[in-house]
């Protein structure tokens, strides 16, 4: 039978917020500093994460390795970056430019902050393969993984068929990353125990449709032409145990199915999850509930769909024979495809569920209506939104003016975009602690010549380091969010395509 509510209680009832019911090339370098900080309070990774992954520390309080090159493997390398971890770690790049994997990077050491947003310019763009995270405690930020079919095969072959960034794990906050054309999801969470996940402002498009292969072998039904489709968006399943898992201003676009796919394996399983203020855009169907689920738990608040030319659904569908209580509100609707954001309320949950008049308790995230969703998720969503790569800004230009579609390899939109290569100079960061010589000159109590990334300057519980991190996620002269203006192609962009119409 099907429960008349959410039957959850917190593990912890002082970590837990219920939300109110409202609509609303080169030698790698590592330094180690030195930790005067003695312990930190339950605060955030980093301001602005939220949701269950919120309370993250990554490789706060360890040591600094530094990118130094783009090759996929070898001193200096993000791969050795997060093989050769031996405690808590903070990865920073001195590099920008595209990594050409030779195989999946496997990240299998807990305690680990993946800086993306310290590389110059462009950023940093992985491709060929994906990323697994495997390991408790991870932060990631700023980096795109793209893998494409230029090595697809059956893993046993050496190809690739996988997903571009599969997150195993608990403990995990991801902000601003941009994936794409993997061949299986595009981003998931579904590994062992994957609890107090976060996935927020980050894109997750264009999953790679007909590829010829199907769960790791080739398959003629899945070539091109064929009968058989994936192109899919995000899995939220965890493989054993439970999960608990907060998606939140994100973008799914272009993807054939899974946007998401919500679930277990098993009946005795149990998955919350929290899918707030993320929009979605021409995707051929919504998202659904997946497996066994007979104690899934959902919030389905504030998000925006907005139709495009492929796309047939776009409500989320509670399949039977889940079990599935969900908590719904403040969700819209734009099917018209007439140049104005002009949606409708729409409760976009359908199926066999109880639906509950009270939210499902999880971690904070602050909620915006769907319309002002739609304008931080197109503004400031993905790596580097201030500096968007090509394909990002070719995504967020689809929304604006209903173009798009499901694609089978990424050679049908232009291929892999190239990312300006550029090197830290010389004298950049003199003690290697991760912060530049002219931040600590900036600073008072900094100093360029001694490693001081661990110490706490102001007493606020972020380290020096953090501090720094923290600066450079922010971007250039970046327009605060919310307003309708977007830095969506590299520079401010008003959104011509939709005039913000509320439903009367």
């Amino acid at each position: 039978m099907m429960r008349s509510g959410f039957d959850c209680a917190p593990a912890s009832a002082a970590r837990h917020v219920c939300f109110p019911a409202v609509l609303f090339a080169g030698i790698g370098m590592i330094c180690s500093g030195v930790l005067i900080t003695p312990a930190w309070g339950q605060f955030p990774a980093f301001p602005g994460a939220e949701g269950e992954g919120r309370y993250t520390t990554g490789g706060r309080g360890g040591d600094v390795y530094h990118v130094t090159n783009l090759n996929d493997s070898g001193n200096g390398s993000l791969r050795n970056g997060i093989d050769s971890a031996q405690g808590p770690r903070t990865i920073v790049f001195d590099v920008s430019g595209s990594i050409p994997l030779e195989s999946t990077i496997r990240l299998r050491r807990s305690d680990v902050t993946i800086a993306g947003e310290t590389a110059p310019g462009p950023g940093i763009s992985i491709y060929n393969y994906g990323l697994t995270i495997q390991a408790r405690n991870v932060i990631m930020r700023h980096l795109r993984v793209r893998p494409g079919d230029a090595r697809k095969g059956p893993g046993a072959e050496g190809g690739f068929s996988g997903d571009a960034l599969s997150i195993n794990a608990s403990d995990v906050i991801i902000d601003h990353v941009s994936t794409s054309w993997a061949i299986d999801e595009n981003l998931s969470v579904a590994g062992d125990g994957t609890k107090r996940v976060t996935v927020q402002y980050s894109l997750i498009s264009e999953g790679l449709d007909q590829t010829g292969l199907w769960h790791d072998v080739w398959n003629p039904d899945y070539d091109p032409g064929g009968r058989g489709h994936h192109g899919y968006g995000s899995l939220i399943k965890p493989g054993t145990g439970d999960g608990r898992v907060t998606f939140h201003h994100n973008l799914w676009s272009n993807n054939a199915n899974r946007n998401p796919a919500v679930g277990t394996y098993t009946d005795d399983q149990r998955m919350d999850a929290d899918l707030r203020n993320n929009v979605l855009y021409n995707n051929r169907s919504g998202g659904y509930t997946s497996g066994e689920s007979q104690r899934l738990n959902m919030n389905y608040v504030g998000n925006y769909v907005v139709r495009g030319p492929e796309q047939s659904g776009w409500r989320f569908s509670a399949n039977t024979p889940n079990n599935v209580a969900a908590y719904v509100a403040g969700n819209m609707y734009d099917g018209t495809m007439n140049g104005v954001l002009d949606g409708h309320d729409d409760v976009l949950f359908q199926g066999d569920y109880v639906r509950v008049s009270q939210p499902l308790p999880m971690e904070f995230v602050t909620t915006d209506s769907a319309i002002d969703a739609f304008a931080n998720v197109t503004g400031h969503a993905g790596a580097f939104f201030w500096n968007r790569d090509t394909v990002d800004q070719r995504l967020i230009r689809e929304i604006l003016s209903g173009e798009g579609s499901i694609i089978d390899s990424q050679n049908e939109v232009g291929g892999y975009p190239v990312i300006e290569a550029l090197v830290r100079p010389d004298g950049w960061d003199t003690d290697g602690d991760g912060m530049p010589n002219w931040w600590e000159e900036m600073i008072e109590g900094l100093d360029p010549d001694v490693a001081d990334n661990n110490g706490d300057l102001d007493g606020n519980g972020y380290t020096n380091l953090e501090e720094y991190l923290h600066h450079q996620a922010k971007g250039p002269a970046v327009p605060e969010p919310g307003a309708l203006g977007a830095a969506a192609l590299g520079g401010i962009v008003t959104l011509a395509r939709y005039r913000r119409h509320r439903p009367r």
